[in-house]
């Protein structure tokens, strides 16, 4: 049923911006919602057929529905014209109005906000497009937490905005005057107006027309939807702690219920406020109104009171959630009595129910993965935190500025992680690594890899392609080398550890290890063919052989004093620097000392005795302050010169026998010469007794013979 308005004055009026021609609406069709954007889809007369399409394009445009209480406005831009017919005089026309907020619908793209609440982030979008801030406002009482990190990726800026007030129970609705349309943008019901003569009376199809607008239809529709939401995400700052959300609506759920991980919150409270935001929208229709009237002054997110229906439950208060319209009239030098016709279809819940969008906007999934450049303060080479969370800056980013503001902390992963274990290998600043997204959500990035490119070249090149290599920034470098069956560990200060199982190069050297130090010392562990032992060297010189292939023990200083512990000849080498040597043999059982000429040596011969040797110099027995004795069973001096026996006090030789003899001479000088014994015999070819003065010779009897 429509309203019919017989008189030759348009009910319905459009103008647009910036254009003076006559223009007659001949017929239009709305459909506004709550959180959806209105469209109004016109045909319009126009006297001139050839108006230029690009100049009205993107024009404001107003349509006017006059009404038995007022006028009502629909204000917006219109968004697409087209020339649809020529006539006699009039050219036919098509319009289509919409709000500013359709617009980004056209703006696709991708950016990164940190830090922002919802109504933060809405605001910048509105003004970085230019949209007049009094086309927009916020009524807001809910908590809305900034969001530490939020892409809209690879998306419209009208699906983005919308899919963020869909999560947080925002919804949006439009006031309309003959200027300009403005989007309210709420998350309460307090917001909500009653329209202009709010009540409306019910009035069945009776084919009689009545004085005053009217609902001729309205019915009741209730469905089944969920009774209950439960939630539970997992935050990694404290997880041990599970968090799960619960949200129920009546005292005990019919089964009907919703889980679902993740939901996107970090602590209990903001779990229990999403829960009930869920359940809400779930059950925003959960009981709608639908409706058909001839009232002009129904708009979506107002409210109007029905009156006189039958069934008088339905008497009451009413949100209009939605408004689909439709106008027609005639040209006027055409009226042919059939005058004006206006009818709509609503949709309504009980003013006593909060409105919250269902979330029915897709959120951008990210297939696959993606890398990104990692960043960090100037001057800085590495950047992370106590989690060795790092920064990084995709290469969609257009906004980034590759600084440690580019994105938020990114988790890394690493090859294991654990309290007792673990590994840890931070991405430095500039690196290029992969990241991957929990759930495909592009605001859940995680590092779970690095990559090479061209500036950033790979260490090994294709000829070294059986080896691997740990690197550091620092240049500590760890290589395997499966050719060479050799691990090397270099430390930025070029200290060195290699080891080798010898199966190819030095092969002689068997399973070997070296270390080295920048400053020179050494070691070398080897068991091989020609090498099996140990060698310590240090930046000196000092040297250590552990030989077990000779079993012997080498030690040397830097200055050249040398020790050798020969377990397979069994000796015991010490030489000085000049050359002096001790020589222990236990296979000859002998301890020998020699200097360097080797012309003086000292020996001991197990079990046989000790020998001092000197071809070309003295030994010399000095005890200036004691005695020497010497005692032994025989004692022979053999001299190729001259045995000198001096003291500086007596001279005493004893022994059994006294054997005093001399191939030429026998001298013997003294202040007093003595000879005492029971016998005294002096024997010879020629013997002479002389004496310069008196010569006494005494005896009990003194016997001359010739």
């Amino acid at each position: 049923m429509v309203l019919i308005r017989r008189s030759s004055e348009a009910d319905f009026l459009f103008e647009i911006e910036d254009f003076t021609d006559e223009i007659r609406v001949l017929r239009f069709s709305g459909d506004e919602g709550i959180s959806q954007p209105f469209r109004y889809d016109l045909k319009l007369a126009i006297q001139d057929n050839d108006v230029d399409l690009s100049a009205i394009v993107g024009s404001d445009g107003h349509l006017t529905i006059r009404g038995d209480v007022g006028e009502r406005y629909i204000h917006g831009i219109i968004s697409r014209f087209i020339k649809a017919g020529i006539g006699n005089r009039w050219t036919i026309y098509h319009a289509e109005v919409v709000p500013y907020f359709w617009l980004f619908n056209l703006k696709f793209y991708s950016r990164i906000f940190q830090n922002k609440t919802v109504q933060e982030i809405i605001t910048e979008l509105f003004n970085s497009a230019g949209v007049p801030s009094d086309t927009y406002r916020f009524e807001l009482q809910g908590t809305h937490n900034a969001r530490e990190y939020c892409v809209q990726y690879r998306e419209t800026g009208f699906n983005f905005m919308s899919r963020l007030m869909e999560e947080e129970g925002i919804f949006y609705y439009f006031e309309h005057d003959d200027t300009k349309h403005t989007m309210v943008i709420s998350d309460t019901s307090a917001v909500h107006q009653s329209i202009e003569s709010p009540e409306v009376p019910f009035n069945e199809p009776s084919g009689m027309v009545p004085d005053q607008e009217y609902v001729y239809e309205y019915r009741s529709l209730r469905q089944l939807r969920p009774d209950m939401v439960v939630l539970r995400d997992f935050n990694y700052l404290n997880p041990l702690i599970s968090i799960e959300a619960e949200q129920l609506a009546g005292e005990e759920s019919e089964g009907y219920d919703v889980y679902d991980y993740p939901g996107l919150f970090q602590d209990q409270g903001t779990g229990n406020d999403i829960a009930q935001l869920r359940l809400e929208a779930f059950r925003t229709d959960l009981e709608i109104y639908l409706g058909k009237s001839v009232c002009r002054r129904l708009i979506p997110g107002y409210r109007f009171q029905l009156t006189d229906h039958p069934r008088t439950s339905f008497n009451q208060e009413y949100l209009i959630t939605r408004v689909r319209s439709v106008g027609m009239q005639t040209l006027g030098e055409d009226l042919s009595g059939e005058g004006i016709q206006y009818s709509n279809d609503i949709e309504c819940i009980q003013s006593s129910v909060t409105y919250r969008p269902p979330l029915k906007t897709r959120k951008p999934v990210v297939e696959g993965v993606q890398t990104a450049f990692v960043t960090g303060p100037e001057g800085e080479d590495i950047y992370f935190d106590d989690y060795g969370r790092v920064k990084v800056q995709f290469h969609w980013d257009r906004e980034g500025q590759l600084d440690e503001n580019s994105s938020c902390w990114v988790r890394v992963s690493d090859g294991y992680a654990g309290v007792t274990h673990g590994m840890q290998f931070t991405p430095l600043i500039g690196d290029e690594v992969i990241v991957s997204f929990l759930e495909g959500d592009p605001d859940r990035p995680i590092i779970t890899g690095r990559v090479y490119n061209r500036i950033n070249m790979p260490h090994l090149e294709p000829q070294n392609k059986i080896q691997n290599l740990i690197l550091t920034p620092y240049q500590h470098r760890l290589l395997f080398d499966d050719k060479g069956t050799t691990i090397i560990l270099n430390t930025g200060g070029r200290e060195t550890i290699s080891m080798s199982d010898g199966s190819e190069t030095r092969s002689d050297y068997g399973n070997n290890i070296n270390i080295s130090t920048a400053d020179g010392h050494f070691i070398h562990l080897a068991q091989g063919t020609s090498a099996q032992g140990i060698t310590i060297s240090t930046f000196k010189a000092n040297i250590m052989v552990f030989d077990d292939m000779n079993h012997n023990i080498t030690i040397q200083t830097e200055n050249g004093h040398k020790i050798v512990l020969d377990d397979q000849n069994q000796k015991i080498d010490i030489e000085s620097t000049n050359g002096h040597i001790i020589e222990i043999d236990d296979s000859a059982g002998t301890i020998v000392a020699k200097d360097s000429s080797g012309e003086n040596s000292f020996t001991i011969i197990a079990g046989r005795g000790i020998a001092l040797d000197s071809t070309t110099g003295n030994i010399d027995i000095l005890a200036p302050s004691g005695a020497i004795n010497i005692d032994a069973s025989e004692i022979n001096l053999i001299a190729r010169g001259n045995i000198n026996v001096r003291a500086d006090a007596d001279v005493a030789i004893s022994g059994m026998n006294v054997d005093e003899r001399a191939n030429m001479d026998l001298v013997m000088k003294g202040i007093k010469v003595s000879s005492e014994g029971l016998t005294c015999s002096v024997k010879g070819t020629k013997i002479s007794i002389e004496a310069s003065g008196l010569l006494d010779l005494k005896g009990g009897l003194v016997k001359i013979n010739s």
